[in-house]
């Protein structure tokens, strides 16, 4: 979805949902950027967005998706305004993060709850996580065992069952911008990164490693986290 003024502005921003949802993430958000005079590009990931939230199509996924998904959505809001600016959560904060190692034309990579690894694990032990996850055959995992497709609750535009190879394809991507990160400057030097200490399912301290690799050849860094007492 294109949120536009009719032609390019000063500065365009790329919003990027979470792994099983889709633009709806972003409903009540884009508009409030609209309004504030950027234009909008509203992404669909790959494989999501389908009308069956029972559907198994995240199994599909790979790395190289995601990293071209990223490329083609950037190519689209070049031509939309001067400064390109990318916020991404969870699954699109990956993507986001890929795009900052990557794209000198993006101007500010935003990061939310990036999936680079898995929960309170650092990035050594998400490799490994990683290539288990990669290395045995694929498992959907369904957000109520029980219920199963019955399930009617959670955010109703997102899928109600998590594919074991989607999760081990989306930390590819991002561990592989951590290898690049530990190796090559990022093409981005405005980057800011929230996480939140009360997530369980995302890596902060992988996070931290990438952030810190970036920081230390000389991109502006910011983070902010918010305290676990928030819940």
């Amino acid at each position: 979805q294109i949120l536009d003024h009719g032609a390019a502005v000063a500065r365009v921003v790329v919003l990027i949902h979470g792994v099983s949802s889709c633009p709806r993430a972003f409903v009540d958000f884009a508009p409030m950027l609209h309004a504030r005079g950027y234009n909008v590009v509203t992404a669909l990931l790959p494989e999501h967005g389908y009308a069956d939230r029972g559907s198994d199509a995240l199994r599909r996924i790979t790395a190289e998706e995601l990293a071209r998904f990223g490329d083609r959505t950037v190519d689209i809001a070049a031509g939309l305004g001067d400064e390109v600016i990318v916020l991404g959560i969870s699954a699109g904060g990956n993507v986001a993060g890929w795009l900052a190692q990557i794209r000198p034309d993006v101007s500010r990579s935003v990061l939310v709850a990036p999936f680079f690894g898995l929960g309170a694990f650092g990035p050594r032990l998400n490799m490994v996580l990683m290539r288990a996850l990669l290395l045995f055959p694929d498992v959907s995992i369904w957000k109520d065992p029980a219920l199963r497709e019955a399930f009617t609750g959670g955010m109703q535009h997102a899928y109600i069952r998590q594919s074991t190879r989607a999760t081990g394809e989306i930390m590819r991507l991002g561990l592989a911008t951590y290898r690049e990160a530990t190796e090559d400057a990022p093409a981005v030097r405005d980057i800011v990164a929230i996480m939140n200490h009360a997530d369980t399912a995302v890596s902060n301290a992988t996070t931290q490693a990438v952030l810190g690799a970036w920081a230390a050849d000389g991109a502006v860094v910011t983070d902010y986290t918010f305290p676990a007492a928030h819940g």
